[in-house]
């Protein structure tokens, strides 16, 4: 599976989370690389490349499906939610049924 480069997602980190620190993207791309599963890695790299989305799932659940139950499109929020779901059920669920505050 080919892999997302570290400083590209970081730059795009940057860009869709303005606020966001240099190192801290880095260290959030860091994190989501060495997390996160080949099949959302499809995502992931989709997202980085500006492309539509795919709806890859795992377990029941899409980044799509996360993005509209929360009600936003916060992409990077959703994946992770799902990266935890792939990694514990239980945890995952409640992050991805997670309200706004």
């Amino acid at each position: 599976m080919r892999q997302v480069d570290k400083e590209l997602l970081a730059k795009k980190i940057t860009e869709a989370y303005p606020w966001t620190k240099p190192q801290a993207a880095l260290d959030r791309a860091e994190r989501l690389l060495g997390d996160i599963s080949d099949e959302l890695m499809v995502n992931l790299r989709e997202w980085v490349n500006g492309e539509e989305i795919s709806d890859v799932r795992t377990g029941d659940y899409s980044v799509r499906m996360v993005m509209g139950i929360r009600g936003d499109n916060q992409f990077l929020d959703a994946l992770e939610a799902l990266v935890l779901y792939s990694k514990d059920e239980k945890a995952g669920l409640r992050e991805i049924w997670r309200t706004r505050k």
